[in-house]
């Protein structure tokens, strides 16, 4: 029986990066809740062997917002390890991206063509929090570039609450049939999440690259229009824990 909680708590102009090393939690009513919600998911459970409702290996939490972690076990835990986990603060960003990008802030602050470094890396497992900053604020987002390969079921890329009814968004570019809209607004969202996922083999593939920002209210007008005109409040983008 164990009823255990951690918070964190940025540093103002920072979000909460968590990180997973070992996630092995089952048995009876054994459960990690974590909030904000990810993919509007709260509880997680399970191990390598029953991966339906793990954690996302990493996630990034919106700017300047705290965190909270609980892990309850009942009384029967048939000798599950728990989990060991690390949590950090990283600087806010207006952007989201696959690892390989880096200096976005510098390199593709005007959504430039330039290709990142290299090709994204295997085994990723990330997903992306943002939450507008007030009542009244519309999150947006709106993508620079798209470049994830998916032959049949490999790497992939999947957005909560989906403004598509396409599941998996996959392809080579913008213009795939699998794609995400270039842009889109999420009016009434508390949280929006994007989570991506890569194979233990990958192809070079460039990822993906989008801007995340606010609108006092729903338009009709996306980014590079002669009226868009918007502001937003984030710059974005202890321990091990044991059970």
């Amino acid at each position: 029986n164990q009823d255990i909680c951690w918070s964190w708590t940025p540093k103002c102009g920072n979000y909460a990066y968590l990180e997973f090393f070992d996630f092995d939690v089952l048995g009876r009513d054994a459960y990690v809740t974590i909030n904000p919600p990810i993919n509007g998911k709260s509880k997680f459970y399970g191990n390598e062997f029953n991966p339906a409702n793990l954690p996302p290996k990493t996630i990034g939490f919106p700017a300047d917002t705290a965190v909270m972690i609980c892990f309850k076990s009942g009384k029967i835990v048939n000798g599950h390890k728990g989990f060991s986990a690390r949590i950090i603060d990283k600087p806010n960003s207006d952007w989201i991206h696959s690892p390989n990008y880096n200096n976005v802030k510098e390199d593709y602050y005007n959504c430039s063509d330039t290709p990142p470094p290299h090709g994204y890396g295997t085994g990723i497992d990330h997903c992306d929090v943002r939450s507008p900053s007030s009542k009244g604020q519309t999150i947006n987002m709106h993508f620079c570039r798209f470049d994830i390969h998916s032959p049949l079921e490999g790497d992939f890329l999947t957005i909560h609450p989906n403004p598509t009814g396409i599941p998996k968004y996959f392809g080579d570019s913008l213009e795939a049939a699998e794609a995400p809209p270039q842009w889109t607004e999420y009016p009434e969202v508390q949280y929006l999440t994007v989570c991506f996922k890569t194979r233990d083999t990958v192809d070079y593939h460039e990822g993906y690259l989008a801007e995340i920002f606010e609108t006092g209210m729903s338009t009709t007008y996306g980014p590079g229009t002669d009226y868009y005109d918007y502001s937003s409040s984030y710059d974005y983008y202890y321990s091990k824990y044991a059970g």
